[in-house]
C-alpha cells in the first residue's frame, strides 16, 4: 500500500464517519485538504512523511489516477501534467480549490473495511498512535464520566457522555489537546498524562 492508497483508505473513512454524503455526491478539492483529510491532523494515520509526499498523493488522487476519484477533466488533465514534469509543483491543487470531484464506487467498496495501521496493531513511534490504540483496544472506563466503554471495538467518543476520547481538555481553560501533549496550547498549564 502507498501513499494514496493510505491517502484514499483514510479519506474514506473519515467521510463515512463524518460527511457520509460525500461516499456518493461531488465535494470540492478545498474541503478535501481542509476539513476531510487535512495533513496535520491525519499524518499518524496516512504514514506520509512530509507535506510534500502528502500534496503528491492528493494531486494523484485529484488526476484520477487509479479510478479512486472522478472531476473536472481540465483538472486531471493539469494534474497528469504536472504530476509528469521533472519537478511538480505539489501544491497546484489548491489551484483548483473550487473544483469538484467524486468518490467512485469501486474506491470507496475497496476502502471502506480496510483497517488502519492503528487498528491492525502495526508499531507507531509517535505517542498519540500509541494512546489512541490504548483507546481503541482495552475496554475501560470513560475518562470523563467513569461510564463503561464497549470491548472488541473501536472507541473514538463515550457512549454514556459522548466526551471525544481521542483528545482531552485542559483542566485550566478548556482548551482542546491532542493525546501526547504535556502543555496546553493556550494558557501553558500543564496536563497530566491520561
Amino acid at each position: 500500500m502507498d501513499d494514496l492508497d493510505r491517502l484514499v483508505r483514510r479519506l474514506v473513512q473519515n467521510v463515512r464517519n463524518s460527511h457520509p454524503q460525500y461516499l456518493s455526491q461531488p465535494v470540492e478539492v478545498s474541503e478535501l485538504y481542509q476539513t476531510l483529510i487535512p495533513y496535520r491532523h491525519n499524518r499518524t494515520e496516512l504514514e506520509i512523511e512530509t507535506n510534500q509526499d502528502y500534496e503528491a498523493a492528493l494531486c494523484q488522487l485529484l488526476s484520477g489516477e487509479r479510478g479512486y476519484a472522478t472531476g473536472d477533466s481540465a483538472m486531471q488533465d493539469a494534474m497528469r501534467k504536472e504530476l509528469s514534469s521533472p519537478n511538480p509543483n505539489t501544491a497546484v491543487f489548491r489551484d483548483y480549490a473550487a473544483a469538484r470531484v467524486t468518490l467512485t464506487a469501486e474506491a470507496v467498496r475497496h476502502f471502506a473495511d480496510s483497517p488502519t495501521s492503528i487498528q491492525r496493531g502495526a508499531p507507531s513511534s509517535t505517542p498519540r498512535a500509541s494512546a489512541a490504540s490504548a483507546t481503541n483496544s482495552a475496554a475501560g472506563e470513560c475518562r470523563y464520566c467513569g461510564g463503561t466503554l464497549p470491548d472488541g471495538r473501536r472507541v473514538l467518543f463515550c457512549p454514556s457522555c459522548g466526551q471525544n476520547l481521542m483528545v482531552q481538555r485542559c483542566p485550566a481553560c478548556g482548551t482542546e489537546l491532542e493525546i501526547h501533549w504535556k502543555y496546553c496550547i493556550t494558557c501553558g498549564r500543564g496536563v497530566a498524562a491520561t
